[in-house]
């Protein structure tokens, strides 16, 4: 794809989708995208615990622009800690895959990093996951450790990947 196609691209996900911050009325919606998306799906509770008790957290729904309703499409749950900015769950409903959303979702947790200060952005990935790991390499992260058997149901490795966030000058 060419430079040209790939901003047209971005600029047309932006205008399909905008990004609110998760309510707890999302979190039910947030749980069936995350339930057909992960093996080992994290416990609503987590969530109500992201929107509620979490100081770090900035937990982000997209939902279609041309709808008023909040029809949650896919979630993002960046940490931002101290000068690093943590990727801790992102996820896209079946529906609205293959659009430039995911992309969208985790730019948009790279410019709270930047706002924020930070230095680095860092996530992790399961191993076998090879379409999050080329979006993460397409976007300029890059693979920094592996953490053995982290995951569970089916027990998995997972890769730790990083992204510069300030000017290297």
């Amino acid at each position: 794809m060419s430079v040209e196609g790939a901003r047209l691209e971005r600029g047309s996900v932006r205008s399909l989708y905008r990004l609110e911050p998760m309510q707890l009325e999302d979190v039910s919606a947030v749980m069936d995208i995350e339930q057909v998306s992960f093996s080992n799906p994290w416990p609503k509770e987590a969530f109500v615990e992201e929107i509620r008790k979490n100081a770090f957290s900035h937990p982000t729904i997209a939902c279609p622009r041309a709808s008023r309703e909040r029809i949650v499409c896919g979630y993002l749950i960046p940490w931002v800690v101290f000068d690093e900015l943590h990727i801790q769950n992102v996820a896209v409903h079946p529906l609205h895959r293959g659009r430039g959303l995911g992309r969208h979702l985790v730019e948009e947790a790279v410019e709270l990093g930047k706002r924020s200060g930070c230095r680095v952005a860092l996530l992790e990935v399961r191993e076998s996951n090879t379409i999050a790991r080329a979006l993460y390499v397409s976007m300029g992260f890059l693979e920094a450790g592996k953490r053995h058997k982290y995951y569970s149901h089916p027990q998995e490795h997972a890769i730790v990947y990083q992204k510069n966030l300030k000017d290297p000058r």
